[in-house]
Formats: C-alpha cells, structure tokens, sequence
C-alpha cells in the first residue's frame, strides 16, 4: 500500500469516527420529517428571494441610471495606472456578492488590492455578462471590455456561480485574450466525504467546465499544483492546462484597525495558549486538537487552547462540545467572528499555533504565526512541509497523543519565531503577476509522470 493511499484510509476512519458523532447528535435530538421539510423550504425560499433581490437591485439601477460603480470602493489617491493593452483582468465576482472577509475571499481582497495598488490588474466582477471594474478611479470605464492580449484570471471561488464564466471566457479567447483559472485545492475530487454534496457537485462541474477548459492554471502551492495534474492524468484529459504555483502573503492582520474584542482580550491575558485558525469543518482536525489538550490538561500542564473560525458544515456535535465543555471560558475559548484586531492579538501572544488539518491548498496560519514570531506545530502532511520547511513541528496524522507531545516539546524551548519563509501580499501579487505574464507554467498532466 502506498503513503498516499495509507493517509487516504486514516482519513476516511476519522470521517467515519466524526461524521458518527454527529448522527448519535442528531438521534438524541431528533427533527421530525415535517419539521425538516418546512426548514428545507423556507432555506430555498431565502436563497431565491436573495437572488432575486440582487437581480432586481441591479435591474432598478440601471433603469434609474445609477452608476454601478458607485458603491464600489475608491482606489487610493497616487495608484499608477494599469496598462492599457494586455491587461489583467482579476474576477472577485463571488467575493463581492458574498460580502465574505475570510479564507479565500481573504486572499481574493488582498491580492486584488495588491495588483490595483501596483498598477498591475483591474479587479473586476461579473454582473449579467458584463466585466465591471471593482474600484473607482479618475477615467475608469464603466464596462471593460476583453481585448487581445488579456488575461482574465478566475481569481475568485467561481464555483459558486458557474455558470457566469463561459460566456465571460468565450468572449476573452474570441478576441484574442487568455483564460487563467486559480485553484486553491482540489479536495472535493480527492476527498468528498469532507464536503456536503452541493459543494462537491458544484466543485465537479466547476472543475470540468472551468479548470480544464482554461488556457492555464496557477494553484496556491506546488504540492496543490501535483495534486492537479495527477488528477488530469488519472482522469485521461485529452489537452489539460498547463499549472504553474505561487505562494500566499502573510501580512494581512498587521496594522489591523479597531481595538481587540474583551473575548480576545481575555484569552490572551489568560493561560499561555496555543492557537488555531480555520473554519469549524471535518478537514481542519478540530476534535484531535482538543483531545490533544484534554491530555496535557489531565496531565496538570495549564495551558489554554484558542479557537478562531466560524461555525462551518457537519460539525454540529463538535460545537455543542466546545460550547459545553467544561474548560469553556477558562482554559478553552472559541472566537466565532473574530475581526483582524482580535486575531492579531491573539498571534501575537500565542504560545504557538496548531493546525490539525487533514488536507489544505496552503496553510494560511502556518505563515501567519511565522510572521507574528509564534512556534507551529502542524499535521505531517506534504502541503504544510511544503509551506513550513524545516521550522514547523510536525505531528502524525490524526493522532492526538503524537500532537500532545509536539505541544509539550513547543513549551519546553523557548518562544522564538519559526524559521518560515515569508512574504507580504504585495511580494505575493508580484510573485502571481510575474507567473502570468511569463506564462511559467511548468507543469503539463500530459508529459511522462
């Protein structure tokens, strides 16, 4: 048996062990058919009058000629101008509708802003077919229109609204331009028990319809990029993209505006703590992570464990259990909105971070802490050697004591900045623009493996 399939069948046990707490959950409170028919409906209802509401919104301000742009955010006075001809394009369409500050609506802000501080790209986004740039400048175009020379990257999560974008890329490769898709990870194709089913149909038509029908692809680290071309290999794609890689910033929390909230005050304040970053999801590991710190607590070590993310799918019995615990509030706190403020305290006083995940595109958390001068210690997976190199701690894979004992070596030495490479998202931008235009795209699924 292979490491890859080994890892495969670890993970899938813990899913097993995880996705049966939440039955036995659900069981001890059971929903009646009735009951869960009217929520479903009423779910649906609110997602229709949603879109029908944005629909409309934008219906009624071009009826009254209201300039689509003028909600849109101003660019900073002294931004030089973008090129005029082979220009860059970057789509944060699902960015923008969602109104979404995390994860990858976080690398999609940053970046974007990054590039139009630069000069290097227009942010744009996709509304009834039409490209509108995100910012407002002196002599902007209302409309942008593709041209030859450009590149329309799919910067955003455009699973989310497929169906926005082949028209969009028909009309860049007619007139001459390129079409570049991002890929942050491919794990609803490698791993689908961790997504709910729509993601992973959305995610399969996306990457059918999308990825593979782009010019290129450019993924968020090299072992994301592998994991592409062994899947465009396995699947037998005629005339795959050709995928290059480029690594994320770092810097996003610092100079955060705002005073820390008193939660992330007091959790600071409190017990040397280690922190954790990331949606509550089965691929982030929670559940090891807090029986890795139920060890060190029966074993007297008073320390605290710090939780930063939102609620997120089929961990419902999970946050019953951090909100019941008997070290909530104590010596376990879980920040469910956390702004940049409460998060840059936090990495700053943390006495490491830790990050359980069975699988990830990057690991965000990893160069955050490294910036931020805190310890990591993260799963042995191929993403996080890749990112952590040799100055991250590495446990074994969903096993708590392996990560209990990490913990306990992190506290014997003392507090030191990892030994991380970093970069700001303004290196980051410049490392992705680069990439583009130099069309380095080194790896092709059709070459000999």
């Amino acid at each position: 048996m292979s490491d890859l399939e080994a890892e495969r069948l670890k993970i899938n046990a813990y899913l097993l062990e995880s996705l049966s707490a939440e039955l036995d959950a659900l069981n001890r409170h059971p929903v009646d058919p009735r009951t869960k028919y009217v929520y479903d409906r009423i779910r649906e209802f609110c997602w229709t009058v949603a879109r029908l509401y944005r629909n409309s919104r934008r219906a009624y301000e071009r009826w009254r000629g209201i300039d689509p742009l003028a909600s849109r955010d101003v660019l900073d006075a002294g931004a030089p101008a973008p090129a005029e001809q082979a220009r860059l394009l970057l789509d944060m369409t699902n960015t923008v509708d969602s109104g979404a500050k995390t994860g990858i609506q976080r690398v999609v802000r940053e970046i974007a802003r990054q590039c139009a501080l630069q000069g290097l790209g227009i942010p744009v986004t996709i509304e009834d077919g039409r490209l509108l740039p995100y910012y407002r400048a002196a002599g902007a175009p209302a409309e942008i229109e593709p041209a030859a020379g450009d590149i329309f990257l799919m910067l955003d999560a455009s699973w989310n609204n497929i169906s926005d974008y082949p028209p969009v890329m028909r009309r860049v490769s007619e007139r001459g331009g390129t079409n570049v898709a991002v890929v942050y990870d491919i794990l609803p194709l490698l791993h689908p028990p961790l997504f709910n089913l729509k993601v992973g149909d959305d995610f399969r038509r996306w990457f059918d319809e999308i990825v593979t029908k782009a010019d290129a692809a450019v993924a968020i680290s090299r072992a994301t990029a592998d994991s592409v071309v062994d899947h465009l290999r396995a699947a037998g794609h005629k005339a795959p993209p050709p995928i290059g890689w480029w690594p994320l910033g770092a810097d996003f929390a610092k100079g955060a505006a705002g005073e820390a909230s008193a939660k992330a005050r007091r959790a600071a304040e409190g017990a040397p703590y280690f922190l954790a970053v990331g949606t509550l999801e089965p691929r982030k590991g929670y559940p090891v992570a807090l029986e890795a710190f139920e060890r060190l607590w029966a074993k007297g070590n008073d320390i605290a464990f710090v939780i930063v993310g939102r609620p997120g799918w089929n961990t419902g019995a999970f946050q019953q259990r951090l909100r019941r615990h008997p070290e909530a509030g104590r010596r376990l706190h879980w920040l469910e909105a956390a702004s940049d403020a409460d998060l840059q305290l936090l990495y700053a006083h943390a006495r490491g971070v830790v990050n359980t995940s069975v699988a990830e595109g990057f690991g965000l958390p990893l160069v955050e802490a490294a910036l931020n001068g805190a310890p990591v210690v993260a799963s042995d997976i191929a993403v996080f050697r890749e990112v952590g190199g040799a100055g991250a701690r590495y446990f074994d894979l969903l096993d708590p004591a392996s990560l209990a004992e990490a913990i306990e070596a992190a506290l014997a030495e003392p507090r030191v900045a990892p030994k991380i490479e970093t970069l700001s998202w303004r290196q980051s931008a410049q490392e992705l623009v680069r990439i583009l235009r130099a069309r380095d795209y080194p790896l092709r699924a059709g070459d000999a493996g």
